[in-house]
């Protein structure tokens, strides 16, 4: 899922697992091929930042699901996630299709990285959540 500019310009990239997947994911790193294929992907939009070459498996495994990648132009970060938490699934985020340079993405709408974000342990998370909700004038719902 891949949630398009949100507060005030993220762009966050979750990896869905597969019923079964996480408590391998959890076990073993993530394949070498998926790692190199995101760093590939970010090398397209943002050339040869030495900082893409430290995005690591483990990082993405670790406590925190979340791997964030400033690019050098500062007009933007990603979020690049192995896992939602117990809050949601992949399948359960509120999402819309958007068309993104040509290609169709699900998107992840800032209601719902609001409700993912307004009560986590992170307080980065929680700096999100209160941009989002600024933007897009949100409110607690619950």
């Amino acid at each position: 899922m891949t949630a398009l500019p949100a507060a005030p310009s993220e762009l966050e990239r979750a990896i869905a697992a597969q019923p079964g997947e996480l408590e391998r994911l959890l076990r073993e790193p993530i394949p070498h091929d998926t790692i190199e294929r995101l760093r590939q992907a970010l090398r397209v939009v943002y050339g040869d930042d030495p900082s893409i070459d430290e995005i690591r498996s483990e990082d993405l495994l670790g406590e925190y699901p979340t791997v964030r990648y400033y690019p050098p132009s500062g007009d933007l970060f990603i979020d690049v996630m192995t896992r939602l938490g117990e809050v949601a699934d992949y399948e359960g985020v509120e999402a819309e299709e958007r068309v993104v340079e040509g290609i169709r993405v699900r998107v992840a709408t800032p209601r719902a990285l609001y409700r993912l974000k307004r009560n986590t342990v992170r307080p980065l998370d929680r700096q999100d959540a209160a941009a989002l909700a600024a933007r897009f004038g949100l409110e607690d719902e619950d």
